[in-house]
């Protein structure tokens, strides 16, 4: 199976490009790109509808107040709007708007399972409560199995490993996969070449007289 593609942007790319949208900003309107303008102003506009004579004994805001359709009848107001807008399309164009709670601190467990077969699954839990927030069943496999139908090596897998938003399970059974840490999805999965250890035979140590 092959990785998806990473849903988080290229931190330089998106650094130059928020550099030249302030450059523009300035060459373009004479000011920054006005967040803490925008911000004021909404205030303003707020404390207006409520204590109109408040704002209009003090300088600043009743200068902020005067224009035609009030304090929001500013390029600040509706360019900060525009930053919501496409920060949500962004989100939900990167799959990252879902609905759902992240949780505190939670605990990770690689676990298996013999029903004939090894079971590899990767669980997480809540780390106040135990209780389970999701369960991932990646692989099956089998291993040597004696004349009774049991295990001759008892199955042991890896301690997992968190990398950002993935969890890295090494299952020792042929592959190695990615889950998002919240909802458990597998995000990718690879197979590996297995190699097989040598076998020992069990030696009588003669000491001499």
């Amino acid at each position: 199976m092959t990785q998806k593609e990473d849903r988080f942007a290229n931190p330089y790319l998106a650094g130059i490009a928020l550099g030249l949208v302030l450059l523009s900003a300035f060459l373009i309107m004479g000011n920054g790109l006005g967040a803490s303008g925008a911000a004021s102003r909404l205030g303003i506009a707020a404390l207006d509808s409520v204590a109109a004579e408040h704002v209009d004994a003090n300088s600043y805001m009743k200068q902020t107040k005067q224009g035609v359709r009030g304090p929001l009848d500013n390029w600040f107001v509706f360019e900060v709007l525009g930053v919501f807008l496409g920060g949500a399309v962004s989100a939900y164009a990167a799959g990252r708007m879902r609905r759902g709670v992240i949780r505190g601190p939670r605990v990770l467990v690689p676990m298996y399972r013999l029903r004939g077969r090894v079971e590899y699954h990767v669980a997480c839990f809540e780390l106040a409560t135990g209780a389970l927030s999701w369960s991932a069943n990646l692989i099956s496999g089998q291993r040597e199995l004696n004349m009774f139908g049991r295990h001759v090596q008892e199955f042991s897998g890896p301690p997992l490993v968190v990398a950002g938003d993935r969890v890295i399970a090494l299952t020792q059974l042929g592959t190695i996969a990615a889950l998002d840490l919240y909802t458990g999805d597998v995000l990718w999965e690879t197979l590996y070449n297995q190699l097989a250890l040598p076998g020992t035979v069990d030696k009588i140590a003669v000491l001499p007289d």
